[in-house]
Order: structure tokens, then sequence, then C-alpha cells
């Protein structure tokens, strides 16, 4: 009877501790996500092969193994051109965004009821593309 006795008063003491942690206790803020993106370079090769799903663990690895930059909210001074590997952390995830930075744009101008193509790259050399009717 005593063991019981002795226990019974364990176990209260136990749930006296319990309730008092959790109801006089700081509440336990984690940061949800990481306010810092990792940018990791990728070569023509790489990028090629996980744009077609074919990249290996072990290059993916290695992609992972040395950060281009780092930025927190907008990329400031991106390179001119490359492919590129976003990495965000939320919670516990990691969510990667693929990132071409292609040095030319095209515009699409509608002439006289055709529509025209125009590709202009960095060096801003124009040229304009067989139109389309």
């Amino acid at each position: 009877m005593n063991t019981m006795l002795c226990q019974l008063k364990s176990l209260l003491l136990l749930g006296v501790l319990l309730f008092a942690n959790g109801a006089f206790g700081q509440p336990m803020l984690w940061d949800d996500a990481s306010s810092e993106t990792i940018v990791f370079e990728l070569t023509n090769k790489e990028a090629l092969k996980l744009l077609k799903g074919k990249l290996r663990q072990k290059q993916w690895k290695k992609i992972q193994q040395t950060p281009f930059a780092r930025f927190t909210e907008t990329w400031n001074n991106p390179p001119v051109k490359g492919h590129f590997l976003l990495a965000d952390v939320e919670r516990n995830e990691v969510h990667y965004r693929y990132a071409p930075v292609i040095p030319f744009h095209v515009f699409l101008f509608k002439e006289y009821g055709v529509l025209t193509l125009q590709v202009v790259d960095a060096g801003e050399q124009s040229g304009k593309m067989p139109k389309c009717g």
C-alpha cells in the first residue's frame, strides 16, 4: 500500500509540473521560413540534364557544394547570362527554382495585321525574325 501511495504522489507531482510548464512557460516560436535565398550555378550540361529529368544524385550533390550567391528579397546584380538554381527554405522543406539568365529579349510587334518577332541580344544587336501571317 505504501508503494502505491508513493507512486500516486509521484504521478501527481509529475502532472502538476507538466501543467505548470504548459500554463506558465513561454511559447516556442519557430521561424517558418528563411529570409535568405541561396543561388547555385549550373553548367550548360547540368542545366540540360536537370530540365530533362536526368540529373543524377551525385551531380545534384556536386551542384550544391558551392553557393554562387545569397540574397534576401531581390537578387541585386545578377550575372549577364547563365543557368541558376535558387533554393528557399520553408519550414522543413527546401524549394528549388530553375532560373536561366538569357542574354537576349524577344519583342512581339503587330504591323499591318502581321505579327513580327524582334530579337535583341545583350550587345543591342537586333535582327528581325520572319513574319508570321
